[in-house]
């Protein structure tokens, strides 16, 4: 989250062990996103996003973002945040909420919404594709803002 600005990606090291101190504090923030978000079905059909949107949501406002969810349709919840840093480049951070849907429950041995974590795994329903994703998205936006990097993310 935090960087060098004297070079093209370039960190010394105690910029290096902040970025790790960093992220090992905020790993388990990063499960309980994934694990929320798993425990809001958006399967696909149907594409009901509005549960999994109003978690990142209510997530990136308690984080100190001001969100905004945007409904391309009544059920498809997209949720935008910006931070803005001043002058420098832009970082765009992209994902989706919704999951393919569940056709064979009886196949699963867990809950496939429970989002247990067990043995250091996260087990549930879009959890590779793409929950996850944007639970990392939503914790990288969080650092951002505390950065001390210039620029916008969104």
């Amino acid at each position: 989250c935090h960087g060098s600005d004297a070079g093209e990606g370039a960190l010394d090291m105690s910029a290096r062990d902040q970025l790790l101190d960093l992220i090992a504090s905020r790993q388990q923030d990063a499960l309980t996103v994934v694990s929320e978000l798993i425990r809001r079905p958006s399967e696909n059909p149907p594409g009901d996003t509005r549960a999994a949107g109003a978690y990142v949501a209510e997530w990136l406002n308690k984080a100190g973002h001001t969100p905004e969810v945007i409904e391309a349709k009544e059920t498809l919840a997209n949720v935008v945040a910006a931070i803005d840093n001043g002058p420098g480049r832009s970082l765009i951070l992209n994902g989706h909420l919704d999951t393919f849907p569940l056709t064979e429950h009886a196949a699963w041995t867990r809950d496939p919404f429970s989002g247990a974590v067990e043995d250091g795994k996260i087990h549930g329903r879009g959890v590779a594709d793409m929950k996850a994703g944007t639970a990392r998205r939503s914790s990288r936006s969080a650092c951002s803002a505390s950065s001390a990097r210039r620029g916008r993310a969104a």
